[in-house]
């Protein structure tokens, strides 16, 4: 590359877009740089950008497009402004003429090829050439990166295979690609989080006014305190709304099951209800990093990496049934991080309830081989996560250490092992994605100090691909079992066909969203296990994610994965934005032990989630069970509740299904398990 990639994102054709404010002319809010690399070519395009977005925060839509709010009016030195820019991005029709650079030399070890020639097209394509893989490689490479004037290529140790993108997958309406403008957001925002929402639209939260300035030190260094919700059907912004007084710098916002957004800062939890638009009382605190009992920060300026643990279709931890775990790993250990304060090695999971969201909490878990803030969790396709890249001390923009061994966390047993060394060190402004062919890719980092010149050897403008152990040449299948068709799009709580040659092999199928990343965070980033339900020699037939809450909207890569453990190339696959749905809570009611004469009592809350009216329609009660049945006509947004009485007449296990249908042709049926169990009580003398 010819600049840092400060914010990378995995687009469903198969490219990764990377971009930036330009470092040369930080200054300017109409300077910016953007670049796709084409990774079964090595090749580089070169895309207009005529804004500074840098340390905007985005996130992918229903649609495929990628939204970035916020950025850089005015940079270093001595003073730092945000601006309140909302664009998006959709990948433009690529032609050819994109120069081809020349063959590259022989790779070392670690896989990487030394060469790679200069690209040379009218689109600044750079060099396709990329060296031999060494032994640790495990293969030839394939295509080097170029970088248009540059040369240098990076090659892919295993080979890079096929990228199996789904034609399906095309803009909506009329835009034909590359970067739009949208009016702009009511308040200015730099370091905002951006999440997609079961219902497809975007919050954006958080983000500075303006890190610094002398002439108005009233504003300086205020946080917004804000939420905004972007419409992708309207390319409009909700008026915006409060949102927390105190939330920090890009805070981590993940959506979870159920109905609740969690939210990050610094040692601090909140879970707020979005069915009710209420955040619950209780606050949650992390665990003590330090052995005087404090907890430092894990976000910015001393951030460590997040990512909610993968989940089964109903949006269940596949380890812990009604629990949703969230991995919180490093950190700083102080709360306001110097250039000289210690990383964590402290890594901490928060266990969502999710029938009772006021007893979830943080737990410590087994501690990290180093100590690290700065460093990405990336999830993998076999349900484990790389966490990667980082520094043992400072702050985000004055750090040394820099940690280079990676790590491999096990959400079976929460442990973590250690995985391969990256050539540099990734620190500020790193980041990491998953790519379509299971590897990982890392770009960038703007080094020990910053700010630095455009041109400084802090400076690091590499890409690097890290192969993990599930790539394995030894297997029956060496890449994994082959994915022939899939469909293009799902719909929820569905059942879909999976055309492979190889379906005797496979033992499960991961549903992983497409990344984007800056500083850390990739708030989308999601991983559902589905379950296979049946198969025949040359297909699998799976379920798919209950609901948008399991798996919002979007792009997402489909993996088999075989018995050995090696793992397929991710089809690109998307969830549209539901038009009906139906969000109910809880999922399951369980009245526990019941005094027979005793009468027991639950609630069952359906909302339409939707856009459209729906009638809905529930059963008849059953089972010892009693309820009232209705048809009733429910506004998008509007609820409806059910309540379930238990009187046990005996002794005895009691079960039931409560059924709801809809006038949504798309819906299935949806139903709630119900167990009570009728205990004998005292007898009278």
């Amino acid at each position: 590359m010819d600049f840092v990639p400060i914010h990378m994102a995995l687009l469903h054709t198969g490219d990764v877009l990377l971009f930036s404010g330009d470092q040369a002319d930080i200054n300017n809010a109409s300077a910016g740089k953007c670049r796709l690399w084409h990774p079964e070519t090595g090749r580089v395009t070169t895309l207009a950008l005529s804004r500074n977005l840098f340390c905007a925060g985005h996130c992918f839509l229903s649609d495929g497009r990628l939204l970035a709010a916020g950025g850089t009016t005015h940079g270093f030195p001595g003073r730092s402004g945000a601006d309140k820019d909302l664009h998006t991005f959709m990948p433009p029709v690529v032609g050819d003429d994109r120069g081809d650079g020349g063959g590259g030399g022989p790779g070392d070890d670690a896989g990487r090829g030394t060469g790679g020639g200069t690209g040379g097209g009218d689109s600044g394509g750079g060099g396709s050439g990329g060296g031999s893989g060494g032994d640790a490689g495990g293969g030839s490479g394939g295509g080097g990166i170029g970088d248009g004037p540059g040369s240098g290529g990076i090659g892919d140790g295993p080979g890079s295979g096929p990228v199996l993108n789904i034609a399906g997958l095309q803009p909506l309406g009329s835009h034909t690609g590359g970067w739009q403008r949208h009016a702009d957001m009511d308040d200015r925002r730099w370091y905002p989080t951006c999440t997609t929402l079961p219902d497809g639209k975007a919050l954006i939260v958080s983000g500075v006014r303006r890190w610094w300035f002398a002439g108005l030190p009233r504003l300086s260094g205020r946080v917004n305190k804000t939420q905004e919700i972007f419409d992708p059907d309207t390319n409009r912004l909700s008026p915006p709304q409060h949102f927390l007084d105190d939330v920090g710098l890009y805070p981590f916002v993940h959506v979870l099951p159920g109905g609740y957004l969690f939210v990050h800062y610094r040692d601090t939890t909140r879970l707020r209800d979005l069915h009710r638009n209420r955040w619950l009382p209780q606050t949650f605190h992390t665990v003590p990093v330090n052995s005087d009992g404090s907890r430092g920060t894990h976000t910015y300026d001393g951030t460590g990496a997040c990512a909610v643990l993968p989940l089964d279709a109903d949006g269940n931890d596949p380890h812990k049934p009604g629990v949703v775990r969230i991995l919180l790993v490093g950190g700083s250990t102080d709360a306001k991080p110097s250039s000289g304060s210690p990383a964590t090695d402290v890594a901490q999971v928060f266990e969502f309830v999710r029938e009772r969201p006021q007893e979830s909490g943080w737990r410590a878990t087994a501690r990290l081989h180093h100590r690290r803030f700065m460093s990405d969790a990336t999830l993998l396709p076999n349900g484990q996560v790389l966490v990667s890249g980082g520094a043992g001390r400072g702050r985000q923009g004055h750090s040394h250490n820099g940690v280079r061994e990676a790590e491999l966390f096990d959400p079976a047993d929460e442990t973590f092992g250690r995985a391969a060394e990256a050539a540099v060190d990734r620190l500020y402004h790193s980041t990491a994605l998953l790519m379509p062919d299971a590897r990982v890719l890392q770009a960038g980092s703007t080094g020990h100090e910053w700010p630095a010149d455009a041109d400084s050897e802090a400076n690091d403008l590499s890409l690097e691909l890290y192969t993990p152990p599930y790539c394995r040449h030894d297997a029956p299948v060496p890449h994994g079992p082959r994915i022939r068709r899939a469909p293009s799009t799902l719909g929820y709580a569905t059942r879909v066909t999976v055309e492979t040659p190889d379906a005797d092999s496979v033992v499960s199928v991961a549903l992983l969203r497409t990344g984007s990343v800056t500083h850390t965070l990739n708030m989308d980033q999601r991983c559902v296990m589905l379950p296979i339900v049946s198969r025949t020699s040359e297909a699998l037939t799976v379920t798919t994610p209950r609901d948008g809450w399991v798996a919002p909207p979007g792009p997402y890569m489909l993996f088999l994965i075989a018995a050995e453990g090696c793992v397929s190339h991710g089809a690109f696959v998307r969830f549209d934005a539901p038009a009906a749905a139906v969000d109910i809570s809880p999922t399951r009611v369980n009245f526990g032990a019941t005094p027979v004469g005793e009468v027991a009592t639950r609630t069952v809350t359906l909302r339409n989630s939707g856009r459209d009216t729906l009638t809905l329609t529930v059963s008849e009660p059953e089972g010892g069970f009693a309820w009232d049945a209705f048809s009733i006509t429910v506004r998008a947004g509007e609820e409806r509740d059910v309540t379930i009485h238990f009187a046990p007449l005996g002794p005895g296990t009691h079960a039931a299904l409560l059924r709801i249908t809809t006038s949504a042709p798309n819906l299935p049926q949806l139903e709630v398990p119900i167990h009570g169990e009728g205990m004998q009580g005292p007898q009278p003398h």
